[in-house]
């Protein structure tokens, strides 16, 4: 099957990552994964395989992806690690910042009723 490829290198604080993106984007093949065209937009699928070595260890993940881009490999790339950057930081600012790992509302309904408590407007929360 006809596809694009391409393939990064990072080398960052102590780890090394490679990623190999492949993207599809034949029509026929396109429409056999959608033959309802449910997905308004598609034009491509994508597969980043991450490899990542940290010292002595490493680990390999696969990722797939549902895509609008063209299907060229390269801006597919550069799109899914713009996605993770963010991802990245906004857990950053959740886990230091809110300190969200931290929390321990998880059993029963306190999450529920903490967030309602939260989502009152100020004149209606309890003092």
């Amino acid at each position: 099957m006809t596809h694009d490829f391409d393939e990064t290198w990072d080398k960052n604080h102590g780890h090394h990552e490679i990623r190999c993106y492949w993207t599809i984007s034949e029509p026929e093949f396109i429409a056999y994964l959608d033959p309802e065209h449910k997905w308004v937009g598609l034009h491509s699928i994508g597969m980043v395989e991450a490899q990542r070595s940290v010292g002595e260890q490493s680990s390999t993940e696969t990722r797939y992806y549902i895509s609008s881009l063209a299907g060229q490999a390269q801006p597919f790339g550069r799109a899914v690690k713009c996605h993770w950057e963010i991802e990245n930081k906004v857990h950053w600012v959740l886990d230091i910042a809110f300190r969200e790992d931290e929390c321990r509302i998880r059993t029963g309904h306190a999450d529920e009723n903490f967030a309602f408590y939260i989502a009152l407007p100020p004149h209606c929360a309890a003092p």
